[in-house]
Order: C-alpha cells, then sequence, then structure tokens
C-alpha cells in the first residue's frame, strides 16, 4: 500500500478574500485529493498573529506535513510570518517550495533570505516569472499557474449589443482607469456596455483602493454622459459572464501570469490585451500569425479605443476566435489550465518532480 502524504498549501489570505490565486487554491483543495488519494491536502492563511503565536499553530496542527508549498512568500505583506514558516520548517526539516506568482526587484533580499538562510526551494509560476528570477541569481524549478475553466464546454453566445468587459484586484497595474478612458475614447454607440468587476486588492489599504475607484470613475464621467454606460460591481461573480461580453481587456503593466483572459477566451470571448511577456506568450500560443491583432501597446488607451472600435464594427476577433476555437481550448486545458497546476503539484510534493 502506498504511504499516505500531507500537503500543506499556504497564502496570506483566507480563501473567502476572492483573488485569482485563492480561486486556483480552492480549486487545489478539491482536485488533488482526486489525482493523489493517498496525498492529503489542507490550507493555511495567516491571521493578525505574531511570529511566534504562527509556529505554535504550526507545531499543534501541522506537525505531521510532508510538504509545505506556499505562494508568494516572499512579498513584503505580512514577510515575519512568511520567514516565521521558513523558519519552521527548516527546524522540522520539512521541505518548503515558494510558489513565485510575482516577482519585481524590491523582492531579491526576501528571495535571497528563504533562499540562502532556511534552504526554501523556489517553484515559478510561468516561464516569464522563472526568467525574471533565474536572471536574479536564483535556481527554479516549475508549478505552472493555470486558468478556471467550466466543467463543461459552454455553448457559445453572440451578444446583442457591445459588452466590454474586465474583472480583478484594484492594484495600480491593472490600469483599469485605461480600461475605462479606452472605451470612452472608442465610441461603441448608446447601447454599448463597459461592465468592470473591481474587487478590493487586500493588499493596499482601503484609502488606495478608493483612489484606484475614483481613477475609473474620473475617466468615465469625463464628458457626463458614459457613466450610463458603465456597471462597476466589487462582488465578483465566479465564473465572470464570459460568454455573454463582446471582448474581454487585460489592461495590466505588469502580470506574472494571467488568469482571465485564458478563461475569457475558452468562453469564446476575445480577450483584448495589453503587450507584456506573459500576454504575448498567450497570444501567440493561440492565435499564431494574428497574435498582434488581440494586443495593444500598454498604457496606450487610445490603441486600446482603436481595437474595441474595429472589434465592435468587424467582429473579426470573434471571428476568428470561434473558427479556431475547438483548438484553442484543448491548448488552454493542456497547458494552461488550473489542471495543470494541480498535476504539477501532486508531482512536486510526491517527489517524482525535481525543482
Amino acid at each position: 500500500m502506498q504511504e499516505r502524504r500531507k500537503l500543506l498549501l499556504v497564502h496570506h489570505f483566507p480563501l473567502t478574500n476572492v483573488t485569482g490565486v485563492t480561486v486556483m487554491i480552492g480549486e487545489m483543495l478539491k482536485r488533488v485529493p482526486r489525482l493523489a488519494p493517498t496525498l492529503d491536502i489542507a490550507y493555511l492563511s495567516y491571521t493578525n498573529e505574531t511570529a511566534a503565536e504562527l509556529e505554535r499553530r504550526l507545531d499543534a496542527d501541522y506537525d505531521d506535513v510532508d510538504c509545505v508549498v506556499g505562494v508568494n512568500l516572499h512579498i513584503e505583506v505580512k514577510w515575519e510570518l512568511s520567514e516565521a514558516l521558513a523558519r519552521w520548517c527548516a527546524r522540522k526539516a520539512v521541505p518548503l517550495y515558494d510558489n513565485v506568482q510575482d516577482y519585481w526587484r524590491h523582492h531579491f533580499e526576501y528571495l535571497r533570505v528563504l533562499t540562502g538562510r532556511y534552504g526554501v526551494l523556489l517553484v515559478a509560476s510561468s516561464p516569464f516569472i522563472r526568467t525574471s528570477i533565474e536572471k536574479e541569481g536564483f535556481a527554479s524549478g516549475d508549478l505552472p499557474m493555470g486558468a478556471q475553466l467550466p466543467q463543461r464546454q459552454p455553448e457559445l453566445q453572440r451578444p446583442s449589443h457591445t459588452v466590454v468587459g474586465s474583472v480583478g484586484r484594484l492594484v495600480q497595474r491593472k490600469r483599469f482607469a485605461d480600461i475605462a478612458r479606452g472605451f470612452r475614447l472608442a465610441r461603441l454607440g448608446r447601447s454599448a456596455e463597459l461592465r468592470l468587476t473591481l474587487l478590493r486588492s487586500w493588499v493596499f489599504d482601503d484609502a488606495m483602493d478608493d483612489e484606484q475607484l475614483r481613477l475609473v470613475r474620473a475617466e468615465i464621467d469625463v464628458d457626463g454622459a458614459e457613466a450610463s454606460k458603465v456597471s462597476i460591481q466589487e462582488v465578483p461573480k465566479v465564473p465572470p459572464e464570459y460568454s455573454s461580453w463582446s471582448s474581454y481587456v487585460c489592461a495590466s503593466d505588469y502580470e506574472g501570469f494571467s488568469m482571465t483572459p485564458y478563461e475569457a477566451t475558452y468562453m469564446g470571448c476575445p480577450a483584448i490585451m495589453s503587450d507584456i511577456p506573459p500576454h504575448r506568450l498567450m497570444a501567440s500560443s493561440l492565435f499564431g500569425e494574428a497574435a498582434e491583432e488581440f494586443l495593444f501597446p500598454t498604457g496606450d488607451a487610445e490603441a486600446l479605443a482603436t481595437r474595441l472600435s474595429d472589434e465592435a464594427a468587424s467582429g473579426r476577433r470573434r471571428a476568428y476566435l470561434q473558427a479556431r476555437l475547438p483548438a484553442v481550448r484543448k491548448i488552454i486545458e493542456k497547458r494552461f489550465s488550473v489542471d495543470t497546476t494541480a498535476r504539477a503539484l501532486v508531482q512536486l510534493c510526491s517527489g517524482t518532480a525535481s525543482p
């Protein structure tokens, strides 16, 4: 009989704080037991506790774990707790992996401490992230981040009028004000709608989240005529209503891996994306020689407006996507889905994959 093993997933936030990462972790908690019945999985999120209190909680509740995978342990948010986790794993001789999903230059010292002082192993969420941290001198394996897909392939819909959508957390790098400006400049007609689902950042304070909302509303209200066409929701619908949208926009100036454009594309909704490395990889992987049609220069709201106007008038991207949709869905399922993440996680913690 195969020996039972226990995996502990760790992230800063409880699953009730909806983010792309917490949605992915929720899927791991469901899928890993199906893939590996002898691998038990548990989840720990930080609370308002001290480092010593966290170590006592680990001793009391997780003394029997064989493998720990933390998400973005190297960021500055609650760093003292991530360091306490690394210290505890080192003391217990339990392998600890940091799944690096975001990396900026100011994270260098945190990664140096985790790897050099505590022997933490790095596993990157995407080729872009792996390249970024290897350029800094760190060794890395892979634990790919994936998009959440529906259990059944949905029926295709054709929106009755132009609907542009976007979903994400209220962090500056998502550039939601650019989306609002691009929508306004596109002048898509009286019936066109912009549907934004803007979630609290969970990283910055309420004042900074409110400032991001203010910037979006300021773009909408420039001429006093656009506000009625825009809906802003702060409670996410999971999954979003991609199939009822004409196009999905992701305007970020940085992403480690961008889930939502894959999700929208899988549902037959063309994603129009800022030209950053993860988005270019996606466009090239899925659309080949037509990749440029789905990209616009980062921060260029006028270029975004041109893309939105063209798509509203011609529907070229939607037609191109739908003609290729069976092949596109297979690529996403095989390379860019949360199933890929679950399989990689099982391999990592069963010892069949090496970082």
